[in-house]
């Protein structure tokens, strides 16, 4: 988030739900981002640039096992 502001997020898979898992953000007054950074259980880091605020991100583990 801009202005030196951090979110965080933990999204705890369950391996019974069929949903996937969703992390929301406010920006408050801020009106831009300046990386959206996932950390996946398998340890990858994936830095997404953000062009865009009020957007739905689709951030998708890109093959990695992420449960069993």
């Amino acid at each position: 988030m801009g202005g030196g502001r951090t979110q965080i997020r933990d999204a705890l898979l369950s391996t019974t739900s069929a949903f996937p898992l969703t992390a929301c953000f406010g920006l408050g007054e801020a009106a831009l981002v300046d990386v959206l950074e996932v950390r996946w259980p398998t340890g990858r880091v994936e830095r997404v640039a953000v062009t865009e605020v009020d957007r739905v991100i689709l951030v998708e583990a890109a093959g990695d096992k992420v449960c069993e």
